[in-house]
C-alpha cells in the first residue's frame, strides 16, 4: 500500500467516525423539533443502520475510483437515491440524510485531495 492510499483510507475512515457523532448530534436536533422516531411509524435503529452501512460501502467505493468527476457523479447518485428513498413518507429524513452523507463524503473527497497536494509541495 502506498502513502497515498493510506492518507484516503484514513480520511475516509475518519469521516465515518464523524458520521457517526454527527448522526447522534442531528438526531438529537430531530427528536427536540419534531418529537421522538415511534410516532411517525419507523424504526429509527434500522434505519440509522442502514444509512451508516451505506455510508461505508459507498465510502469504499469512492475511494476506489480514480477520477475525481467519477467521484463526484457517485456522490450525486448516492445523494438523489436516498433523497427519493425517504421522500415520499419523510420529506425531512431525505434531505438530513442526502446531505450528511453526500456532504461528508464530499468533504472527505476534497481533504484527501487537499492533503496529497500538500504532501507533494512538501515532500520537494
Amino acid at each position: 500500500m502506498s502513502v497515498r492510499q493510506g492518507i484516503g483510507i484514513c480520511i475516509h475512515l475518519l469521516f465515518c467516525v464523524i458520521y457517526i457523532f454527527l448522526h447522534d448530534y442531528l438526531v438529537g436536533i430531530y427528536v427536540s423539533i419534531y418529537g421522538g422516531f415511534t410516532s411517525r411509524g419507523i424504526a429509527i435503529a434500522m434505519t440509522s443502520g442502514l444509512m451508516f452501512y451505506l455510508f461505508v460501502l459507498m465510502s469504499f467505493v469512492v475511494f476506489l475510483i480514480s477520477g475525481f468527476k467519477w467521484k463526484v457523479l457517485v456522490i450525486f447518485l448516492l445523494m438523489i437515491s436516498i433523497f427519493f428513498y425517504f421522500y415520499p413518507r419523510y420529506p425531512v429524513r431525505a434531505i438530513v440524510y442526502s446531505l450528511l452523507e453526500g456532504g461528508l463524503m464530499m468533504l472527505a473527497v476534497l481533504l484527501r485531495m487537499w492533503l496529497e497536494k500538500w504532501l507533494l509541495r512538501v515532500g520537494r
